[in-house]
């Protein structure tokens, strides 16, 4: 009896030592990926910072562009250096200036065969989209950024792409409001880089 008795106390003081490193070691476990997972969180946002810093400095590259036609704005001398830009970049799906009472002015549409100009037949008034609302809400010299969605305005033909919309507002020399001008970044490259980063985690990449 007094064999049996020793050998069941060991046998609990074991099992007791091995629940104790078991959860020492599942503890162990969880921090590592915890920390793992908040560094892979810190390089996706580098990546999107870095990128909404980039397009913000398009951004305002494409408004000093629309003064440089002068109070009468040229409009054919815009459209060509928004086209060439358009080209280069090869990231943005439009560049408008949308006037404060919501038509669309000018539309530059970036094409792999080649950006172009929408005529006049395929302006239309943006009044009511709340990226315009938001955009002329604004105080002055700020910008909007939209959330990443997917693009309602594409033709109907085409799948729906991610985007994000950047506009600053445009003024008279009297100080008025003149409109908006407004890019539609195609963020599918900026996702590429955030799947390739999230590849090293062996969870679900969620954007919220």
């Amino acid at each position: 009896m007094l064999s049996l008795a020793i050998f069941l106390t060991l046998s609990l003081i074991f099992m007791a030592v091995s629940v104790v490193l078991q959860n020492k070691s599942d503890a162990v476990a969880r921090t590592e990926v915890i920390s793992r997972e908040e560094r892979l969180i810190e390089v996706e946002k580098t990546i999107v910072t870095g990128k909404i810093d980039r397009l913000t400095r398009d951004l305002l590259y494409i408004k000093d562009t629309w003064y440089i036609g002068g109070p009468e704005h040229d409009y054919a001398n815009i459209k060509q250096m928004w086209l060439s830009f358009a080209n280069r970049s090869k990231n943005y799906e439009r560049l408008r200036f949308i006037d404060k009472d919501g038509n669309e002015v000018v539309c530059v549409r970036y094409s792999s065969r080649g950006s172009f100009v929408d005529n006049s037949s395929r302006l239309r008034n943006r009044r009511g989209c709340s990226y315009f609302e938001d955009a002329v809400s604004l105080a002055e010299n700020y910008i909007y950024v939209s959330r990443l969605d997917l693009d309602a305005e594409q033709e109907d033909y085409q799948p729906r792409r991610p985007v994000i919309r950047l506009a600053v507002q445009i003024r008279e020399s009297s100080g008025k409001l003149a409109g908006v001008v407004l890019l539609d970044y195609l963020a599918d490259d900026m996702l590429k880089q955030v799947r390739r980063a999230a590849n090293t985690s062996p969870y679900d990449l969620y954007l919220l």
